[in-house]
């Protein structure tokens, strides 16, 4: 897979888990606490993946056009 595939589908499973805790809510309020502490939680490891993939990915296209031999 590519790193845009990757940061791609970080963002979809990030997204996804959080729509299902989302709809997954009971009224209770110690349960409800405990589901957003865990969507904040994929939230901020989703972000921090996705932006080390973008990193990556931007800084491998910079180095094709600052050091072609390398490739």
């Amino acid at each position: 897979m590519t790193l845009g595939s990757i940061t791609f589908a970080d963002v979809i499973v990030a997204s996804s888990l959080c729509y299902l805790l989302a709809i997954s809510r009971t009224g209770f309020s110690s349960t409800d606490s405990l589901i957003t502490k865990l969507m904040v939680y994929i939230i901020n490891t989703g972000c921090l993946t996705s932006i080390c993939s973008m990193v990556a990915v931007i800084t491998v296209s910079f180095q094709g056009l600052y050091c072609p031999s390398l490739l």
